[in-house]
């Protein structure tokens, strides 16, 4: 997910209100195979939310770090697949 959430007004269900929306749109307008998606490896919240609507964790990809501008240093996340 994208985090477009201040820090402030994190853990009270907005990305979950926010993903279950998302989801919705997608299977009720769009035909799709997969839906692909990664959280920080140390967001656990995140990874319950993901688990919680269906997500599995998903090894498929060779990158699975970045670099956070905000925290300026190497992030490791975890990729997730809906299917």
């Amino acid at each position: 997910m994208v985090q477009v959430i201040k820090r402030e007004y994190r853990g009270i269900g907005i990305d979950s209100y926010f993903l279950k929306q998302v989801l919705k749109l997608y299977k009720d307008k769009y035909s799709f195979n997969s839906i692909h998606t990664a959280a920080r490896i140390d967001n656990i919240a995140s990874h319950r939310t993901l688990e919680g609507y269906g997500f599995i964790k998903y090894d498929g990809y060779e990158q699975d770090k970045y670099f956070d501008l905000n925290d300026n240093k190497i992030i490791e996340q975890v990729q997730y697949i809906l299917r």
